[in-house]
């Protein structure tokens, strides 16, 4: 792999945008799925700010290197390609990752064509080298994929603990992932209601367990002489 795929998280950390046309607006829309603080440098102010007024702070004048304190993260996407570079250069300074917009040699990461179905994500990535196939790679799979699985992996997160106290080995709690997502291929968990998907968790795991215990039985009636 030329890059390493990464999800970071950013609750309570700055995200910077420098920029105020559309590429700028295509990096703050997605932006404003996460948590992060947002902060957007432009000249002209964002004007027409809209829907994200009081979710960004704008500092309204060119970019200067001290913009960059205290942020996680930061997108060039002035479309100006002397601007661009010089916001680049200083975000490697001070050890800011960049990304600078179609310029992916200026990149220290790059953000792929997302499926969100929050909290499960898929990341579609061409390293910067034919963006549109990565969005109509995107687009096929957002038709394929169900809105459920989101709600499916909130309901896996939430027995995790409980099947960590039925199941203590980590091989086990692999077989019965294993297990119970079979189903969902066919869609036959997505249709089921929360409180039915953890009765079937539940009842997944006990049959597991017993299933463990059988074999640990049998095993030691195996060794008797």
């Amino acid at each position: 792999m030329r890059t390493l795929p990464i999800n970071v998280r950013l609750d309570g950390r700055t995200v910077l945008v420098v920029g105020d046309g559309e590429a700028a607006h295509a990096k703050l829309r997605l932006l404003a799925k996460t948590p992060a603080r947002l902060r957007v440098v432009a000249p002209d102010g964002w004007a027409g700010l809209g829907d994200w007024r009081g979710r960004v702070e704008v500092t309204a004048r060119a970019f200067e290197p001290a913009d960059l304190a205290g942020v996680a993260l930061v997108y060039a996407a002035t479309e100006d390609a002397a601007t661009d570079s010089a916001v680049a250069a200083a975000a490697r300074a001070a050890g800011v990752p960049v990304n600078v917009v179609d310029r992916p040699a200026l990149c220290d990461f790059i953000t792929p064509a997302i499926v969100d179905r929050d909290p499960l994500s898929i990341a579609i990535c061409t390293n910067g080298g034919a963006p549109v196939l990565g969005r109509r790679l995107r687009a096929r799979i957002e038709a394929w994929l169900p809105q459920g699985f989101g709600r499916l992996v909130d309901n896996a997160a939430g027995f995790r603990d409980r099947l960590k106290a039925v199941l203590p080995e980590v091989a086990d709690r692999r077989r019965f992932w294993d297990r119970f997502f079979d189903g969902a291929a066919g869609d036959d968990l997505l249709a089921l209601s929360d409180d039915a998907l953890g009765a079937r968790l539940e009842r997944l795991a006990q049959t597991a367990a017993a299933e463990r215990d059988q074999g640990k039985a049998a095993g030691e009636a195996g060794g008797e002489v």
